[in-house]
């Protein structure tokens, strides 16, 4: 199962203190550590104050920890459950990604109230695996993992360019996960709107989106949002993509999502 939480740029004062936070917030302890800069062979996670002052001093914009029994076990064994920090200046957002195998892994609630005092904007739980062709750009994808690819709309992406061939138009998928500006925008199974969101959701839009399963206001500026059910078997489902539609016209997601885009230092493809 997959958490991503995203944050406007600087919420962590530094990629040490983005270390920490997600320490402080996991039911386990974390045995590697992989980062461009300071961490580049996948290192073990020994003394966790050495580990924050490298990553302070070298500032990186990215690393991932996990917690299998080999530095690289995220390559072969699928019960490691893993974290992602990701700063992209760019899109002005930092976003934490966790893979999570056992539930016991963290303490959702209480991971989400400590984001939501450095300002979230939004955060999604969904299966990865089953969310991901809503996404998927690129044909040859589909065709490694066998999925069927006719019935979807291609382009010439206008960056790409001919020389990559046709790729998937997601522009009008209703369960697209994007990143934009400040956060990513997906109808998700489950979703939190968070203290950063409300610069530009309308609380009142979303609290009369009746076609949601829940909705729930967890604090005054921390918004709880079940759609449909997280292990449902089928993303795709006709039944599922009339629900991600309808909740992006309630929600007024894809005027925001206009907006944000419109924000970017560049024109934003799909």
């Amino acid at each position: 199962m997959r958490l991503q939480i995203s944050f406007t740029i600087g919420a962590f004062e530094n990629t040490g203190s983005a270390f920490q936070f997600i320490l402080d917030h996991l039911n386990c302890n974390m045995t590697s550590i992989f980062s461009n800069k300071a961490y580049s062979s996948n290192d073990w996670i020994t003394d966790t104050d050495e580990i924050v002052r490298e990553l302070v001093n070298t500032n990186d914009n990215s690393f991932t920890i996990h917690n299998g029994s080999e530095p690289d076990a995220t390559l072969y064994d699928e019960n490691v459950s893993m974290v992602t920090f990701l700063r992209e200046q760019n899109y002005q957002i930092e976003i934490l990604t966790f893979d999570i195998e056992d539930e016991s892994f963290l303490d959702l609630e209480k991971l989400l109230l400590a984001a939501n005092k450095l300002g979230f904007t939004t955060a999604q739980r969904f299966d990865y695996e089953k969310a991901r062709w809503q996404s998927e750009q690129i044909v040859s994808n589909f065709e490694v993992f066998q999925k069927t690819h006719e019935h979807r709309q291609k382009v010439v992406h206008p960056v790409w360019g001919k020389s990559s061939g046709l790729t998937i138009d997601i522009s009008n998928n209703p369960g697209r996960d994007i990143l934009t500006f400040g956060m990513r925008l997906f109808a998700a199974p489950e979703m939190w709107f968070g203290a950063g969101a409300w610069q530009y959701f309308d609380l009142n839009n979303l609290l009369a989106c009746t076609i949601v399963e829940e909705s729930r206001r967890i604090t005054d500026n921390l918004l709880y949002v079940k759609l449909f059910d997280v292990d449902t078997e089928d993303y795709e489902h006709l039944s599922i993509l009339k629900l991600q539609r309808e909740f992006r016209k309630c929600s007024k997601m894809d005027e925001v999502e206009e907006l944000l885009n419109n924000k970017l230092p560049f024109k934003r493809y799909y």
